[in-house]
């Protein structure tokens, strides 16, 4: 079930929901933090497209540290995204700038994120992609409703969450394929892929303005007067190009 971008919230209300994303574009991930500081407490936790063996302990460990430890909220958040941010351009991760900026904003929320890409096994299956897709799709959705001890998208122990995958995992169609949306018992899902970032007052977007992200995070849009064209590198660029404000 397909949704738009203002309906999330409501959704969420109901149970967990979808956002469907271009690996490199930010749109999406401009849904979900709108949502968070919009709607504070629709957001209760987030599953995102990354590998636990190379991101969770990381995410686990600067949360921790951030939450548990005294001092300058700011300072904190600038020290949780350097380090969030480092470790995903270190492992290849295409989204590894935007996905820094989610996953710190939802750090300072204290909402839990969880790394729900459930195994590489099916990786090499690139002949057939469906095939492959499934099958990661299958086991990603049995971690996720193991951890959430739930069976389909709107049982209660599924309200407030997120999961931040692939466009294709949602829209997989045919034959004996399994998507999110379908195996989730028809999860409602946003489809960020090919969007453009509208303009909003409370959530700037002078660096989510739809252009993809360089391989060195420099990206394609206009110079935000950093040096770097579009680039996001410090946690005031992060405040500044998010409208960010924690609602905590």
């Amino acid at each position: 079930m397909i949704i738009e971008r203002n309906a999330i919230a409501r959704y969420l209300q109901q149970g967990a929901v979808g956002v469907g994303e271009t690996h490199n574009q930010p749109a999406s991930v401009h849904a979900i933090i709108k949502c968070i500081l919009k709607h504070p407490g629709s957001v209760r936790q987030i599953f995102i497209e990354l590998w636990p063996a190379h991101s969770q302990s990381t995410i686990d460990s600067t949360r921790q540290k951030y939450l548990m430890t005294d001092g300058d909220p700011e300072e904190k958040a600038t020290e949780a995204f350097e380090c969030i941010r480092t470790v995903l351009h270190g492992q290849g991760c295409k989204s590894w700038k935007t996905f820094a900026m989610l996953i710190v904003v939802a750090i300072v929320n204290d909402i839990p994120v969880t790394c729900a890409e459930a195994s590489t096994a099916f990786l090499t299956l690139a002949a057939k992609l469906e095939m492959g897709v499934s099958r990661r799709n299958i086991a990603t959705l049995e971690l996720i409703k193991g951890k959430l001890g739930v069976g389909k998208w709107n049982d209660q122990g599924a309200i407030g969450s997120i999961l931040l995958f692939g466009s294709d995992h949602f829209s997989l169609r045919g034959g004996n394929f399994v998507s999110l949306e379908e195996g989730f018992g028809n999860m409602p899902w946003y489809n960020a892929s090919g969007r453009r970032v509208e303009a909003d007052p409370d959530v700037g977007s002078r660096f989510l303005s739809g252009e993809k992200e360089d391989e060195e995070g420099g990206g394609a849009g206009p110079s935000d007067g950093t040096g770097a064209r579009g680039g996001v590198r410090t946690w005031a660029q992060v405040k500044a190009t998010t409208g960010f404000r924690s609602t905590g």
